[in-house]
């Protein structure tokens, strides 16, 4: 038994439960492969997946490139090789900063800019105006946003 293992799973079933009220198919985590040893290994990972209902239904974008193909992979609504390979403790990526955020659905100019201001209410940049680097199908470039105060971005959680 291992606490940290058990509260994920609790959380990944109240989120699938969340999920399937909303007629969302895929749960997204920031999981990094070996960042913690004790519950974030390969058979931990795959324990939480299993236990939780989510095989295949799990995303875990730092180390896709590291895990087995998701079924959003499959299907084609994520491009793999998008993805990261990020394991143990270090987060660092050439030429990718931290956060990420995943934008689901059309990438239009008001989607893109809410996604870039999520993405800078997380940062760790200490000025009030934050650029973002974004890539998607239709566009790829930068922009300056400033950084929401986080109770905004309150309708934006699960």
């Amino acid at each position: 038994m291992n606490p940290c293992i058990d509260c994920r799973i609790y959380m990944l079933k109240k989120a699938k439960e969340y999920a399937e009220t909303i007629g969302a198919e895929l749960i997204v985590t920031g999981e990094v492969l070996g960042q913690r040893h004790m519950s974030q290994h390969r058979a931990a990972l795959k324990k939480i997946e299993s236990e939780a209902g989510l095989e295949g239904r799990l995303l875990r974008p730092l180390s896709a490139k590291c895990l087995p193909e998701t079924e959003a992979e499959r299907k084609g609504w994520v491009n793999r090789e998008k993805l990261l390979n990020i394991t143990g403790r270090s987060r660092k990526v050439p030429d990718c900063g931290s956060p990420l955020t995943i934008l689901q659905g059309p990438a239009t100019a008001q989607s893109m800019r809410l996604s870039a201001e999520i993405t800078a209410a997380y940062s760790d940049a200490a000025d009030e105006n934050v650029r973002v680097k974004f890539y998607c199908s239709a566009a790829r470039g930068d922009m300056t946003v400033r950084k929401p105060v986080k109770s905004v971005l309150t309708p934006y959680r699960i």
